[in-house]
């Protein structure tokens, strides 16, 4: 191929049993608006169902439909079993050419405009993970967490970073650079692939930034990967990322944890030895914890008082969920911290 028919941006489609929404989610894709060179990138990571045949289908067609699709690839894993998202994203990656990587669920769907903005988003922050709004299916799914991502703010995109990865992967887009200074995903399953490489992006310098459009319909259902994995190994990595990013910094020394409730005591016993003794208070709202002495750590046997809430002081970390009690979203902006610089949110 000449280089005329080169591709700017490579769309990585990693695909397993997803036989129910190829056909939808392959249509999008030639239903693309976006007028440069590109190519999709399939890797089928040893699917069950029907799904190679469908792919078989669309690969004699992609190029007929759509005159700027300029390659279509399509990779096989030939092993005994599907080896996980990790893994078929790394090899979608590996056999694409493309300079930029969007990336598209097998399971979900692009509004017509998606590569064409988040090409131009990529253009402006060559260094940066970009992302998008996004629509729910079925739209009651996951609601909180759906009216979170949305609502989030420029700014918000790092000083929540600690709740959850605020741009959510299956909306990424990112140049070849960006993805090879992390060194790809983590193969292994049960692992939160997505927030491994997001949190280590950060580390290296990259930047965060996402279009405030609606690019894509994300699916929700039964057999999906992400909800496989549990609370605490997510509570794991974001207290690993939090003590690398912030609690190396001098400034947090010493710190207070907002809620000795469920989400306070896992956030405090997710700590390491050395930043457990950095902890010198919890603080809470119920009068029959204000008083208390806590010793979480029978090795340590480091005792933390709690004291009533409007007794903290900065630096701290809220342990409380957002936009569930409406009180402690009252309190907290009664005291006028700063997110970013005088608290992060951990929950």
């Amino acid at each position: 191929e000449n280089s005329m028919a080169e591709p700017v941006l490579s769309l990585i489609i990693p695909v397993y049993n997803a036989e129910p929404f190829l056909e939808e989610c392959f249509q999008s894709i030639v239903d693309q608006t976006f007028q440069q060179n590109f190519e999709v990138s399939i890797y089928n990571d040893k699917s069950t169902d029907g799904s190679a045949l469908i792919i078989a289908e669309w690969q004699a067609k992609f190029k007929e439909l759509n005159p700027n699709i300029v390659s279509v690839v399509v990779g096989l894993n030939d092993g005994t079993e599907g080896k996980g998202c990790g893994f078929a994203k790394n090899k979608s990656i590996a056999q694409s050419n493309g300079k930029f990587l969007c990336f598209l669920d097998s399971d979900d769907i692009m509004t017509p405009d998606r590569l064409e903005e988040l090409y131009k988003a990529c253009l402006e922050h060559p260094n940066s993970i970009i992302g998008s709004n996004f629509k729910r299916i079925p739209e009651d799914a996951t609601a909180r967490y759906t009216d979170w991502c949305i609502g989030l703010t420029t700014e918000q995109l790092l000083t929540q970073r600690f709740r959850e990865v605020t741009i959510i992967q299956p909306t990424w887009c990112l140049s070849r650079d960006v993805f090879n200074a992390v060194g790809g995903y983590l193969p292994d399953t049960g692992e939160p692939e997505d927030m491994v490489f997001f949190y280590k992006h950060l580390s290296l310098g990259g930047g965060l930034y996402k279009v405030q459009k609606d690019l894509l319909i994300y699916r929700w259902h039964e057999n999906m990967t992400s909800h496989k994995i549990n609370r605490v190994t997510l509570m794991r990595y974001r207290v690993r990322a939090f003590e690398e990013q912030i609690l190396s910094n001098p400034e947090w020394s010493k710190f207070m944890i907002w809620s000795c409730g469920r989400d306070g005591k896992a956030f405090y016993k997710s700590l390491t030895l050395e930043n457990q003794q950095k902890v010198s208070a919890f603080c809470d709202i119920n009068p029959r914890k204000i008083g208390l002495k806590l010793m979480l750590n029978h090795k340590s046997r480091h005792q933390v008082p709690v004291l009533s809430w409007n007794q903290i002081q900065r630096p701290f970390v809220t342990c409380v969920a957002l936009n569930r009690f409406s009180e402690f979203e009252e309190n907290l902006s009664s005291l006028g911290f700063k997110e970013g610089v005088d608290y992060f949110c951990v929950v």
